[in-house]
């Protein structure tokens, strides 16, 4: 017998810990900072500004707030989306620098609070608000640093959690997690990609894609490090310097430049040593590789270097006269070339 497939889907729940993450905390946070701007002009707009918690309330359900309950419904993943987001409401009181971000955090906080949904089905509620003693004694002092008529409405609202019994006292700094958020979401980016450990076996179609994602972001930082607009106009595309530049200039400029250093070695005798030992050096090197190298890989290419090497006597620069055209003619000192074969 085989097992026969469930006629029921898995159900995908989101764990507690992405609330503390800062997908959840940052984002939250950005919609809290959303709610104050909007209050802010809602506020500033209305002529009679001796009913902020009103105000407020318009503004809430106006931006859909009142539906973010509704948005989690596993009990043990809810719990930790309500604590954490009146976690928010409080430590955003507790920074606030103006009156409004204060009277905000704190309609925010009651509102969220009393609105948890009681019908059915019936979804996980917390009935009281963790908060450290010193927390507790600063948000309920805070309404006294303002004045009208946010003090009026702050101590109204504090007066009922207050009365409800709504706060649940804890010593300093009891909090779990003791900051938000508690894990750090790191970005994949092609310097990460590029450090991790290479895997056995031949890569899959995901890795190759990695890869090239990778090679595809490099070059396009490398052109934004190193580019340059085609044109004066504001919008025009980036290219790179050397591409803007004649190819007939660019080795004109090579050509002097290797003029100029060539006069200056040749003008003293140290300079015709160094310049003769590089020389050396780079044939050694080339018939060093090619005996190394299968027979195949020979050719007409390392015996022009070491003809252009022989008549340095003639071209002065040796290796650096073969964009002039050293070592294309028949050698003229083939004992020196054999002794160099050896």
């Amino acid at each position: 017998m085989l097992p026969a497939p469930s006629s029921q889907s898995g159900k995908f729940v989101l764990q507690p810990a992405y609330f503390t993450s800062t997908l959840y905390v940052n984002a939250i946070s950005n919609d809290i900072d959303a709610l104050e701007k909007t209050y802010e002009s809602q506020y500033n707009g209305e002529k009679e500004k001796d009913k902020p918690f009103t105000i407020f309330k318009t503004v809430w359900c106006a931006m859909g707030w009142q539906w973010l309950h509704f948005k989690i419904f596993d009990a043990r993943s809810r719990e930790m989306f309500l604590r954490v987001t009146c976690r928010l409401f409080i430590e955003r009181a507790l920074k606030a620098r103006w009156p409004l971000e204060a009277a905000v955090a704190i309609f925010g906080l009651y509102v969220f609070f009393k609105t948890q949904p009681a019908g059915s089905p019936r979804l996980y509620t917390i009935t009281h608000l963790p908060i450290p003693i010193d927390q507790y004694r600063s948000i309920i002092a805070l309404p006294c640093e303002f004045g009208a008529p946010w003090k009026g409405s702050m101590t109204s609202v504090l007066r009922l959690l207050v009365a409800e019994g709504a706060f649940y006292i804890l010593p300093e700094n009891a909090q779990a997690p003791i900051t938000l958020p508690r894990e750090v979401l790191v970005q994949e980016t092609p310097e990460t990609v590029a450090e991790q450990p290479k895997k056995k076996g031949r890569p899959s179609k995901a890795d190759r894609a990695a890869k090239a994602q990778v090679a595809v972001s490099s070059l396009e930082q490398w052109l934004q490090k190193t580019g340059v607009p085609k044109t004066s106009e504001p919008d025009s595309e980036l290219t790179h310097h050397l591409l803007l530049e004649s190819p007939s200039q660019t080795a004109i400029q090579y050509g002097n430049w290797k003029k100029t250093l060539l006069e200056s070695l040749q003008d003293n005798l140290h300079g015709k040593d160094a310049l003769h030992a590089a020389n050396e050096k780079i044939v050694t090197r080339l018939q060093q590789a090619e005996r190394l190298a299968p027979e195949s890989a020979g050719g007409p290419g390392l015996e022009r270097v070491q003809r252009a090497f022989i008549e340095m006597s003639v071209n002065r620069g040796g290796l650096l006269s073969l964009s002039e055209g050293a070592g294309l003619g028949d050698a003229s000192q083939p004992k020196r070339r054999d002794k160099l074969r050896g």
